[in-house]
């Protein structure tokens, strides 16, 4: 969802591109903002409000109108409002575990001892031996090249080298410009401070109160979130190895400029070591953990009616787990080769993956309702082939290669038509409880959508 409401936002505010806003969009996105400030609210509040967002059908005029305008802009606005009018239904847990009595039946994991070495400490881990040879190749060639040089001032160079090597090629290139954004920007104040300000500093209060503002702006830069704190991190090293190196004032601008040139030979050393030995690429390994998904998403449909509850949340967040690396792998891929189109399309198809995440995760929360009061034995029956012909369509499409049209998949419509059709049968509605055809009715609801997700799902791989 927060891929999608940043990507609506890139096109509403894109100014090369202007999208005009009629009133009755402007009306929709208001309402799109207003119901995520509620939605957050009622996490903070650990109560799920009931939904207000009403999505328009997909040939309402209004849809049709603004798909002939804007393709793209409607595509983000309806999965935007699809997904926030299945959120409450999918908070509902935050509600049952507000009523939960604590105890030691809400532990859920075993606990065990744990060893001194981590399970991925082994000779079998083929992938971390890879990754290690490399970030200890390019920190000697560091340490060689400045030995050789006899240049003690670039010795940042291997620090960075090892620094800088991440699992990917594109988190490597991130980490490595967030290094030298940093050793620039610190590089830069201490230059200025020591030309401009220093030689008319006497004084111990008057060299803090101008330190307090340069290390003021690193803190800042910290604070800003995961991707800027590394780079903050890195202008107050810089501005302390320059400024505060020695216990009076100082002229000397060598060590900022070794520093800068120091980040970047590591960066250089780095990449070529990355690119030329067992590279590794976050695209690649990105339409590996978009089948991953696929299949994870099967496993929670497949056992729907079988997992108890606290299981169950085992399994849905294992998968959450999974689109939230997917999204990791989706941002590291950004610093790599390739199209942007191709970046696209597979943000696209994440956004399509997150939202049946969320419509299997609200029917689970009906489902558990619906087994609590007995319901009956045939709409149990259905409710299980429809469970795996969603299953199988997701395997199938995580399993096909190149995701073709022409693939024949298991089509839950059928399966949704039949459980549908119980709705209307007197002899299994006078086994039922009154209030269960209602229920029923609305869990037929999401389904329907799920299935209407899966089918835009394969178009989106289709086009990948």
């Amino acid at each position: 969802m927060f891929g999608l409401a940043v990507r609506l936002e890139q096109i509403i505010n894109n100014p090369s591109a202007p999208v005009p806003l009629t009133d009755a969009l402007h009306v929709r996105i208001q309402k799109i903002r207003e119901e995520m400030a509620r939605l957050q609210r009622g996490m903070k509040q650990g109560a799920p409000p009931p939904t207000t967002m009403i999505c328009e059908p997909e040939d309402s005029p209004a849809n049709v109108a603004l798909e002939q305008n804007s393709p793209e802009l409607a595509m983000f606005v309806q999965k935007l409002e699809r997904c926030l009018r299945q959120m409450p239904a999918s908070m509902s847990f935050l509600q049952t575990q507000k009523n939960e009595e604590p105890g030691l039946d809400r532990i859920r994991e075993p606990i065990a001892p744990g060893g001194f070495f981590a399970p991925a400490f082994s000779l079998s881990n083929i992938p971390a031996i890879q990754f290690s040879l490399k970030g200890t190749l390019a920190a000697s060639i560091c340490y060689v090249l400045y030995q050789s040089l006899n240049w003690p001032g670039i010795s940042t160079c291997v620090v960075t080298a090892v620094i800088a090597m991440q699992s990917s090629f594109g988190a490597s290139i991130q980490k490595g410009l967030l290094r030298l954004a940093g050793a620039v920007l610190g590089a830069t104040m201490s230059i200025a401070i020591i030309t401009l300000v220093m030689p008319n500093m006497t004084t111990v209060a008057s060299m803090v109160v101008v330190m307090s503002i340069p290390f003021f702006i690193a803190g800042w830069i910290v604070t800003g979130g995961s991707k800027t704190s590394y780079a903050g991190m890195q202008v107050g090293l810089v501005l302390a190895l320059v400024l505060m190196n020695r216990l009076g004032p100082t002229t000397d601008l060598a060590p900022a400029g070794d520093r800068i040139l120091g980040v970047f030979i590591g960066i250089v050393v780095m990449s070529f070591v990355n690119l030329t030995l067992w590279p590794n690429f976050a695209g690649k390994k990105l339409r590996k953990k978009l089948s991953d998904i696929m299949r994870a998403l099967a496993n929670i449909s497949r056992k729907m009616g079988e997992l108890a509850h606290d299981k169950f949340d085992l399994v849905t967040g294992q998968s959450h787990r999974e689109i939230v690396a997917a999204m990791t792998l989706y941002d590291d891929s950004t610093h790599e080769f390739g199209s942007e189109a191709d970046r696209q399309k597979s943000l696209a198809v994440i956004s399509r993956l997150q939202e049946i995440f969320l419509s299997l995760l609200a029917a689970s929360r009906r489902r558990t309702t619906l087994e609590q009061d007995a319901l009956p034995v045939i709409w149990q029956q259905h409710l299980q082939t429809l469970d795996e012909s969603i299953a199988k369509r997701l395997e199938m499409l995580a399993d096909s290669e190149k995701h073709p049209t022409s693939v024949t998949l298991p089509d839950p419509d059928q399966s949704l038509a039949d459980l549908k059709n119980l709705l209307n049968e007197p002899a299994v509605l006078a086994e039922a409880d009154a209030q269960l055809p209602r229920k029923l009715a609305d869990l037929a609801g999401l389904y329907g959508d799920l299935a209407g997700t899966l089918k835009h799902l394969q178009a989106d791989l289709a086009n990948k």
